[in-house]
C-alpha cells in the first residue's frame, strides 16, 4: 500500500434505539425505532436468559423489526444495537423481556375452551327440548285445552 494511501474513518453508529417486545403466536415479536436518520446501518439483535446476560446474536438485518420465533414459552431478555458497514458499533438498546408462547399450552387452552363451548351445547340443547316440549303443550291433557275463538274470548272444551 502506498504511503499516502488514507484509510477512511467512519464514525460509529449514533443514538441509542428504543426497543419494545411483544408476545405473538408464532415468537417474540421485537420493534425499535432510530433516533437519528443513518444509512448503511445493520442492526444486530441479541437475546438472553436474564437482564444482564450472557447475550448470543439472534440476527443481523436492515430493517427495524424482527420475530424470534424460537421461545416456546420461555422468557428472554432482547437488546440491539446499531453496526456500519465497518464493523463500528453503535450503543445498545433498553434491555426488554417478553415471554414467548407455548405452542403446548395454546392446546391445552384450545381443548379446555372447546370442551366449555360443548358443555353450554348441552345445556341449551336440553333447555331448548324442554321448551319445545312445553310449546308443543304435551303437559296438558286434551280436556285441558283452550280454544279460542275468533272475538278472541277463551272457552274450555267440555
Amino acid at each position: 500500500m502506498p504511503s499516502d494511501y488514507v484509510v477512511p474513518t467512519v464514525p460509529a453508529p449514533q443514538g441509542t434505539p428504543s426497543l419494545t417486545a411483544q408476545s405473538v403466536a408464532d415468537g417474540v415479536h421485537l420493534g425499535w425505532t432510530i433516533p437519528l436518520a443513518q444509512t448503511g446501518i445493520w442492526w444486530i439483535i441479541e437475546r438472553g436468559t436474564s437482564a444482564t446476560g450472557p447475550w448470543t446474536q439472534r440476527a443481523k438485518l436492515q430493517g427495524t423489526s424482527y420475530t424470534d420465533p424460537e421461545t416456546s414459552g420461555s422468557t428472554y431478555y432482547y437488546r440491539v444495537h446499531a453496526q456500519n458497514w465497518f464493523d463500528g458499533a453503535g450503543p445498545y438498546s433498553n434491555v426488554v423481556s417478553s415471554q414467548g408462547v407455548s405452542v403446548d399450552k395454546l392446546g391445552d387452552d384450545v381443548a379446555a375452551a372447546a370442551a366449555a363451548a360443548q358443555a353450554a351445547q348441552d345445556a341449551a340443547d336440553t333447555a331448548n327440548d324442554a321448551l319445545a316440549d312445553i310449546a308443543s303443550d304435551n303437559v296438558l291433557s286434551s280436556p285441558e285445552k283452550p280454544v279460542v275463538m275468533r272475538d278472541y274470548s277463551v272457552i274450555t272444551t267440555e
